[in-house]
């Protein structure tokens, strides 16, 4: 839209004499997240229904975390069927950052975040029940079926790979940022993977299968599933927001390509005609890319900035996210 508005001005590459920066720390709290609702949670309400109401998970009160009972079975030696606190007692609490991307994410889309979260590793719940010496791979089995009104497996399932697990973060989630699970996150459990899309998030687990699977999950299987990978960037700024000339100012945004790690980040300041480029050294895969790049203007005007990324496979960002800004 902004090729046929009037009076913006163009800044080329070679005249940007701004800062770029980049850390993958920057996190998010449960409530902060986003969360698509399909389903009833387990006690039959809609988890927008109990979001809207203001009906708040209450994990130290409501003695979930004693009633709600996780299995692991199958090709296993000692299939163990405990509590979240008895699993705790037993394996201990693990607190990692990891990147939670939806596949329905637009360009620049809110639909994915970074966040601290603390749970269970799977693979340590697993190793207690010794796994047989085949065995390479685990389903999570949801409460409930959600998933059959999605692309993701209609039983309410999500397999993964023991190497996946084990390399990138397999985690049978309790909170987030500190907070526990929201309702729409599938309170009181959330199955997070790292370097896979939202989809294979599943959400209250009840059971873990272990079998042996030829060929073994990766992430890149993960990804077919669901149509390939996804390589987005977007800008943290309001469209026309109004900035002041001889102030100094931080753009910033995500970068972020499930299953592969960031390599670049570009800017332009006119539409795309020249790009401003920024390499990214040994970013890790299972965290978005948070860059900052901070510009002080020197007259008033409208000028937009827009924003791509490059990953690891080569792969570059087509559609590029741009916003419009003005200087007073």
């Amino acid at each position: 839209k902004h090729d046929v508005m009037r009076g913006i001005t163009d800044m080329s590459a070679d005249t940007m004499d701004g800062v770029f920066s980049w850390n993958q720390d920057k996190t998010l709290k449960a409530s902060e997240l986003f969360w698509l609702n399909w389903e009833d949670d387990h006690t039959g309400m809609s988890r927008e229904g109990r979001e809207s109401s203001g009906i708040e998970p209450d994990p130290a009160n409501d003695g979930v975390y004693d009633a709600w009972t996780i299995a692991v079975n199958g090709e296993v030696s000692n299939p163990t069927t405990l509590s979240i606190n008895e699993w705790i007692d037993l394996v201990g609490l693990e607190t990692v950052t990891m990147t939670e991307h939806c596949v329905e994410n637009g360009e620049g889309g809110p639909l994915l975040g970074n966040c601290e979260i603390t749970g269970l590793n799977v693979m340590k719940m697993i190793e207690y029940c010794s796994p047989d010496e085949s065995a390479n791979g685990v389903t999570a089995t949801a409460y409930t079926d959600w998933a059959s009104t999605t692309n993701c497996d209609p039983s309410g399932r999500t397999t993964f790979g023991f190497e996946m697990a084990k390399e990138y973060g397999g985690y049978i989630v309790l909170s987030i940022g500190g907070e526990p699970l929201r309702w729409g996150q599938g309170y009181p459990v959330q199955l997070w993977l790292g370097g896979c899309l939202a989809p294979n998030y599943r959400r209250e687990v009840r059971e873990l299968t272990v079998s042996t699977m030829d060929p073994e999950p990766t992430i890149k299987s993960k990804l077919d599933d669901l149509g390939g990978s996804m390589i987005d960037a977007g800008i943290s700024l309001a469209e026309g927001q109004i900035l002041s000339v001889g102030e100094p100012f931080v753009f910033e945004g995500y970068a972020n390509s499930v299953g592969n790690a960031i390599t670049k980040v570009e800017l332009s300041f006119d539409k795309g005609q020249t790009w401003v480029s920024n390499d990214i050294e040994n970013a890790d895969l299972t965290r978005w890319v948070w860059w900052n790049y901070e510009w002080t203007p020197t007259e008033t005007g409208s000028y937009t900035i827009a924003v791509r990324a490059t990953d690891s496979a080569g792969t570059v960002e087509t559609n590029s996210y741009e916003i419009m800004f003005n200087v007073q």
